[in-house]
Order: C-alpha cells, then structure tokens, then sequence
C-alpha cells in the first residue's frame, strides 16, 4: 500500500486586551488565517474565542471580532489554525 503521508503545524495566540479609560470602549481586533494557492496545503481554522463574526466573502480568511470592553475591564481572543501539507513540501512563510 502506497500513501501520502501529512504533516501538520498547529498554531495558537492568546490576545489580552485591557481597557484604561474611564468609560466602556468598543473594538473591532481582526485576524487573518494564511490561504494556500496549492490544494495540497490545508489551512484549517481551530480554536476562535469568543466566535468571530460572519466571514466577508471579499475577504475570505479574515476573522473579526467586536469586543465590548468595560471601564478597566479586559477581554481575551484565541486564535488557532493548523496547517497541513503532504511530508517533504516546502511551505514559505509559517515562521
């Protein structure tokens, strides 16, 4: 039996948002996931916390969040994909 074998990179940020003002402020964080040109690599999005906003189909990729952050409050955005591709494919511009 002859296969192809995937290889996978899994990537994850935490984002800490703190507001210093007096009043409640309303953000808008944006994110984009990576897109491939070849079928062979797969970008798959993972952990979103809080869930994202309705993907624009303009702008395949890019996660939008509206936090709702209170006077000295912070609020806390997860992002995570994973990347695969078959073993011995060269991926630009992960690291």
């Amino acid at each position: 039996f002859l296969g192809i074998t995937k290889t996978s990179r899994k990537y994850r940020w935490i984002t800490t948002l703190k507001n210093f003002h007096e009043g409640a402020r309303t953000l808008e964080m944006r994110e984009q996931l990576p897109r491939s040109r070849q079928g062979s690599i797969i970008v798959e999005p993972m952990e979103m916390t809080p869930d994202p906003l309705a993907e624009s189909s303009d702008q395949p990729g890019l996660k939008k969040w509206k936090l709702e952050i209170t006077a000295g409050g912070t609020a806390k955005v997860v992002f995570s994909y994973q990347v695969k591709f078959p073993d011995g494919t060269r991926v630009w511009g992960l690291e």
